[in-house]
């Protein structure tokens, strides 16, 4: 839930910046693990779900952006200091668009859909009469909501699902082979694994009790 910025409290501010880089740094590291252990080799089903569910939750990151850049204006305009965590907003945020940029938007529909169906069992959304999804658009590095015709979101769905899984297979394989996912796993292994840099995060910004630190 987004907080009044303006009337919010310093400590209030801080926590809100942590959830905030949180909510792209949990699914990446509950997933990541999956995409990059080879004992799931044998199991090309189960990684393309897994793929589906993780994928589409870079973009409800990016959707925090603007929340985030008036989280940090107004900490900087108290004299507030909050140390690395809005660059490591930035970083997440760069990492994110680089995987992403990586495919269509017609191919993000379809992981969404994939999602929205291993996830929340919406199989009911093919008889929407329009479909408005937030997706990201690489000509201008932002997440616009895009509608879709009840025909239209069939056919892209039709184009995918018919050969699901090597479609889905390729698309994984698409995103492991690339720099930019090598790039977004180093980030995370080096600077934002929860049990090894979040703590000292914490600390930093003082925001312990609010965290449910002793």
């Amino acid at each position: 839930m987004k907080i009044d910025v303006a009337t919010a409290n310093d400590e209030t501010l801080k926590f809100r910046a942590l959830e905030l880089l949180a909510h792209g740094v949990i699914p990446l590291e509950q997933w990541a693990a999956v995409f990059e252990n080879p004992a799931f080799s044998a199991w090309p089903g189960l990684l393309s779900k897994a793929f589906s569910v993780w994928f589409p939750t870079q973009i409800d990151y990016l959707q925090g952006h603007d929340e985030c850049v008036a989280i940090e204006k107004e900490l900087s305009k108290r004299g507030v200091v909050v140390g690395p965590v809005f660059e490591l907003h930035r970083q997440l945020e760069s990492a994110f668009k680089g995987v992403l940029a990586l495919f269509s938007i017609e191919e993000q529909l379809f992981l969404r859909d994939r999602r929205l169906h291993n996830v929340h069992g919406r199989l009911q959304l093919n008889a929407y009469e329009e479909h408005d999804a937030p997706l990201f658009d690489a000509a201008t590095g932002l997440v616009r909501r895009t509608k879709f015709t009840a025909d239209n979101y069939r056919a892209i769905m039709l184009q995918y699902y018919s050969t699901l899984a090597e479609t889905s297979a390729a698309l994984l394989n698409r995103m492991l082979d690339s720099k930019e996912f090598a790039v977004l796993a180093t980030l995370h292994a080096t600077r934002l694994k929860m049990g090894e840099h979040f703590q000292p995060l914490i600390e930093q910004m003082g925001v312990n009790a609010a965290c449910g630190s002793s």
